[in-house]
């Protein structure tokens, strides 16, 4: 919402920063689906302000994960291996985008202190209350989580065309061009951590629709950015 504390992704710094959001919010249009953006206002370490980072998409942007928030954590491979993301519980977030997470594994194991913000993602279990985004008309409406299951060819379905609620549209307005800058920006946050977002099927509550959305588009129940 206006005026709240958020993680940005800076891509020339490879890191989170924190932000606050402006009470000013541009819509824009784009084919057929309305664009919302958002301008952040950034601060260092010191809590100094800085440059206002104008027309964020909600990709680029998210919440501070809080205390006993499910998660999960990248580690990196031993050797130059690929490394795994483990599920963990947030269990300490004293100004994470400074001082990092402390998060305790799920499955045993110590725990894993300063987990810079690249490395941590939120993940949202089978039954879940949630919020998902449906655009600047309906905003945030409640569903529950379920399975996600890739079709045959490995693709989840719909999961793309969320993205053009979150990622400015490019000049020429085509849905090629609105793929391709959404996996730019992608590749963007992709760091050593692969990404931060997963996907995420929900069903809308009091309805039959089963949709698979970005998780950049779900909000815990009672947590809406």
């Amino acid at each position: 919402g206006m005026g709240a504390t958020v993680e940005v992704f800076v891509s020339e710094l490879g890191k989170y920063s924190k932000g606050v959001v402006l009470p000013r919010v541009q819509m824009e249009q784009g084919g057929t689906v309305p664009n919302l953006v958002y301008h952040i206002e950034m601060y260092d370490a010191n809590d100094k302000k800085l440059e206002v980072m104008n027309k964020q998409p909600l990709l680029s942007f998210r919440c501070p994960l809080q205390v006993g928030e499910s998660c999960e954590v990248f580690v990196p491979g031993e050797n130059g291996g690929e490394g795994a993301w483990m599920p963990g519980r947030v269990s300490r977030a004293d100004m994470p985008m400074i001082n990092g997470y402390l998060v305790n594994p799920v499955n045993g194991g110590k725990m894993m202190d300063r987990i810079p913000a690249t490395r941590i993602r939120r993940c949202f279990a089978t039954g879940k209350l949630v919020n998902v985004y449906k655009g600047p008309e309906q905003g945030w409406v409640p569903a529950v989580v379920h399975p996600t299951s890739p079709n045959e060819d490995g693709t989840i379905p719909d999961a793309f065309q969320w993205l053009s609620l979150s990622v400015p549209f490019p000049e020429d307005r085509t849905w090629e061009s609105l793929l391709q800058k959404a996996q730019d920006i992608q590749r963007d946050i992709s760091s050593l951590a692969g990404h931060n977002w997963t996907l995420v099927t929900v069903q809308e509550a009091g309805t039959s629709n089963m949709v698979t959305v970005p998780s950049f588009l779900v909000a815990s129940d009672g947590l809406i950015r």
